[in-house]
């Protein structure tokens, strides 16, 4: 069974691992959530099917 001492030097290197593991964790924004993930997909399938429009099309078709 491990000492008071022990536990706690145990909790010391978990704290320190802790702290570099989240000093070096990628920005969370970098990741897509569903609905992002989904408009990337459906527009995969939409250049595909060559139904994308450029801004510059899109502008006009909205009269900006």
């Amino acid at each position: 069974m491990e000492t008071d001492k022990e536990i706690l030097e145990r909790l010391k290197r978990i704290s320190i691992d802790i702290k570099i593991i989240k000093e070096n964790m990628p920005d969370k924004e970098i990741f897509l959530n569903i609905e992002e993930e989904n408009l990337f997909l459906d527009s995969l399938e939409n250049q595909k099917n060559g139904s994308l429009k450029n801004s510059i099309d899109l502008r006009r078709e909205v009269n900006l």
